[in-house]
């Protein structure tokens, strides 16, 4: 059965999974929506939540995680200049050589 650990274990796939039901784009930070789409998000992912079958709750996560990636990144119509990457390191390194 689906538990608090599990679900810290999934939070990104089942956050991608409830940003497709709320037609949102699906890398969309929970931190980014407003107060009233975070509830919507809350709402939908505990009846996603409580939707799943107690044994096999895994096997479902992924393969609805899998669609939807497959429908809207691995397509030629994905743009990710779109995408919001918050932490981006644009600071040149210099890596030694061995």
């Amino acid at each position: 059965m689906f538990n608090q650990n599990d679900f810290q274990i999934h939070s990104q796939r089942l956050s991608v999974i409830i940003m497709k039901k709320m037609n949102k784009p699906i890398l969309t930070s929970f931190r980014r929506i407003t107060e009233n789409e975070k509830k919507k998000f809350n709402k939908l992912l505990n009846e996603y939540i409580h939707s799943l079958p107690s044994e096999e709750w895994l096997d479902t996560i992924i393969n609805d995680f899998n669609d939807i990636v497959q429908e809207d990144v691995f397509n030629d119509g994905f743009d990710p200049s779109k995408v919001y990457v918050p932490n981006v390191n644009t600071e040149p390194q210099l890596l030694e050589e061995i």
